[in-house]
């Protein structure tokens, strides 16, 4: 748990400072535009959601934990576990992890939070824009977390 704190965190803040930058950006490019407006606007204060962090150490706990715990086992018991560390076995751990597991994963932490945030009819639309746009990443990156595995062996 005081990891996911942490990394949440890490991810709260680096949210923030995306948004304080963009914000600086644009009031930056608005002022050029129109020289009668100030150029100096005040940035917003950072505001830690607590609630978020909740949701998100609550779901870790009750499906992330348990089914990574499972689905790992299950590679490991079924994918060559006479040589579990073989480059073929990691290899094929990892295409089964990006394609199988990966978007049952995504697809429950997204419509979870969204659920969790009193939010269930913003479900359908969530999954289609995070999980679809992803997923496309994942698909693209799929040669690169092989090779990458393999090198790591």
């Amino acid at each position: 748990v005081a990891g996911t704190m942490l990394g949440d965190l890490a991810a709260q803040l680096l949210s923030y400072s995306q948004m304080s930058s963009a914000a600086a950006t644009s009031s930056r490019h608005s002022s050029q535009d129109n020289r009668s407006k100030s150029s100096t606007a005040a940035k917003p204060r950072f505001v830690y959601d607590a609630q978020r962090c909740g949701r998100l150490c609550l779901f870790s706990a009750a499906f992330g934990t348990p089914i990574g715990h499972y689905w790992y086992a299950a590679l490991e018991a079924l994918v060559m576990p006479a040589s579990p560390t073989a480059p073929a076995a990691v290899a094929a751990k990892v295409v089964l992890d990006q394609l199988l597991q990966t978007p049952f994963g995504m697809a429950l932490f997204f419509g979870m939070m969204k659920v969790m945030e009193g939010r269930p009819r913003d479900v359908p639309l969530e999954l289609r824009t995070k999980v679809g746009r992803s997923q496309a990443g994942t698909r693209h990156g799929l040669i690169f977390k092989v090779f990458s595995q393999l090198t790591c062996v």
